[in-house]
């Protein structure tokens, strides 16, 4: 019997069974058997013959799967500890600029949520101030009801968003940044609750009213029901109970003097709001609770946001930065320490592949933003001075009231500096291309200029610079300007069209793409896309699409809201 035939007979028989087997003989073969043949080693450990001599080959089979080879666990378990690190809570980077920039964002919203309230009290015919029966509601009424009703809405998410935020506030040490915190999520949430009083007196006078409160609202991304939500989490006996705990907890820590590092000059006004805001509570709301047991409801968080946003408000400071890509080699590297076999570097290979072709979701923290910083950089070698550059960025709204996905707007002027004339909180100035880039979403539309007026244009531009913030994008303030209000102006209302809400004109940017799509391919076109790089939350990253592809994006919802789990089957 030949050593083949025993070691091929061994790898597929019990052990015990080989005397069984009978010799075979060679020359009956349909494969003619050379005696000498070398020895094959197979790298089996149990069970298996293995050869002696120099011509033994090794197949490289591991004794285990080759995930549990050794130097692959050792890579996965660095990278495992890697993970582990915690990344910073949102709260604990840059607390105190960002808390000041957040308050402004907070008395902004709130004037914009109760500015709703004032325009429905100026329309008896739409929002009755009596209880009515069935009523037959004109058209012309409902379209205004639901106009006012998704401004207000916005808003509402706007607060909703910091109330959540700074609802974690047990994970800051310092103790001035832990009261702070929680003021701010109380203004919010205090905002909210005075709202929903005086907005569901009107869905309780008409059935037909609350019926467009809780349709859905696609242009926010809100689904049916969201009205009944903000009732049962503000207005109900538990959201009542909750309102009387933050609100005695507010009271215990000092009111507004946890804020006076950040207020300044503009606490007494801070202090007004809140009363007002806390004169207008329901009875229920207005109750007395201990000190300890009140601080103790809070830090559970039984007052903070209504809504699981996935998308923010975080204020979009230096410490937003695009990602570097992250690198992977062509070719599986041989790590040091043990051995790599040849099926696990097959099997690394598989994921290297994998990666480059971004077939699976991406794992650990999200970045910032998208858009990486060699994109950002190729982006920048297709712009052309005069261009219109728009950008979204997920976790960092701003522009609330519009309903609008896109956010943010500017005209790219070039020079040495590379510099972008946009219009952001603190006014009309220059920013560089990186950093307006800097985004989830991001296109270069090109307008169909002469160089002559380009240059009149940017000059135009220029001398804008300086100009205060306009949160409301209102083409009657001559003084202030908002992002869609310069584009407006450089650009002309044939480019970024008025839109009446709630009896102002107003502009948005996300007008802008709609004007863009609904004469795309005919005589009043006036751009041409040159980039669109769109993120993808599941891939972590952004790529460039079609054109068709961003005539589509100004019908995406502006806020995204968590799926939750039911206990449906």
């Amino acid at each position: 019997m030949t050593r083949w035939s025993v070691c091929a007979a061994s790898a597929m028989l019990p052990f015990g069974a080989l005397a069984a087997v009978p010799a075979l003989d060679p020359t009956a073969s349909p494969v003619s058997l050379d005696r000498a043949a070398p020895d094959f080693d197979f790298g089996i450990s149990s069970g298996g013959v293995s050869g002696a001599g120099a011509a033994s080959v090794d197949f490289g089979i591991p004794d285990s799967a080759p995930w549990m080879d050794p130097a692959l666990t050792a890579q996965k378990e660095d990278a495992l500890k890697a993970a582990r690190q915690k990344p910073k809570h949102a709260l604990e980077v840059r607390f105190w600029e960002r808390l000041e920039r957040d308050g402004v964002s907070l008395e902004t919203w709130r004037l914009g949520l109760f500015d709703v309230l004032r325009h429905a009290h100026g329309l008896p015919q739409v929002f009755p101030k009596q209880p009515i029966g069935d009523r037959v509601l004109f058209v012309e009424y409902a379209d205004a009801a639901r106009d006012a009703w998704r401004r207000a809405l916005d808003f509402f998410a706007g607060l909703d968003s910091l109330a959540a935020r700074y609802s974690e506030f047990t994970v800051l040490e310092d103790s001035d940044e832990r009261r702070a915190a929680f003021l701010i999520s109380f203004a919010a949430a205090a905002a909210q609750l005075r709202f929903a009083r005086e907005w569901e007196a009107y869905a309780a006078r008409d059935p037909k009213l609350r019926a467009i409160f809780n349709e859905p609202v696609p242009p926010l991304g809100f689904p049916r029901g969201s009205w009944d939500r903000i009732v049962e989490a503000r207005l109900s006996s538990d959201g009542l109970r909750a309102a009387a705990y933050a609100g005695s907890h507010y009271r215990a820590i000092g009111e507004s003097a946890a804020l006076a590092r950040a207020l300044g000059s503009r606490r007494r006004a801070w202090a007004r709001a809140r009363r007002e805001d806390l004169a207008a509570f329901p009875k229920a709301a207005k109750r007395r609770y201990p000190a300890r047991r009140a601080g103790k409801a809070v830090e559970a968080g039984v007052f903070g946001g209504v809504f699981r946003l996935t998308t923010g408000t975080l204020p979009f400071d230096e410490e937003v930065r695009a990602p570097a890509p992250e690198a992977l080699p062509l070719m599986p590297p041989t790590p040091e320490g043990p051995p790599v076999t040849v099926s696990s570097q097959v099997v690394y290979g598989i994921r290297t592949l994998r990666h480059w072709l971004q077939w699976d979701p991406s794992q650990g923290p999200r970045p910032a933003v998208l858009i990486d910083a060699p994109a950002i950089a190729a982006a920048r070698k297709r712009a052309q001075p005069g261009d219109l550059l728009l950008a979204r960025r997920e976790r960092h709204l701003t522009a609330m009231g519009d309903g609008g996905y896109w956010q943010s707007a500017g005209v790219f002027a070039g020079g040495d500096d590379d510099r972008v004339l946009t219009a952001f909180a603190q006014g009309v100035s220059f920013v560089s291309f990186e950093r307006f880039a800097t985004a989830d979403h991001f296109a270069i539309l090109r307008a169909r200029l002469s160089w002559e007026e380009t240059a009149a244009m940017l000059a135009r531009g220029a001398s804008a610079v300086g100009a205060e913030s306009d949160p409301w994008e209102d083409s009657a303030s001559a003084d202030r300007l908002g992002t869609a209000e310069l584009i407006a102006r450089l650009f002309g209302d044939e480019a970024v069209p008025e839109a009446i809400s709630l009896d102002r004109r107003v502009y948005s940017v996300n007008g802008a793409v709609e004007r863009f799509d609904s004469v795309y391919g005919s005589p009043q076109e006036r751009f041409d896309l040159i980039l669109f790089l769109d993120g993808n939350e599941a891939r972590r990253s952004a790529r460039p699409e079609p054109v068709e592809e961003f005539r589509r994006t100004w019908r995406r919802p502006k806020w995204t809201i968590a799926q939750e789990k039911t206990d449906e089957k």
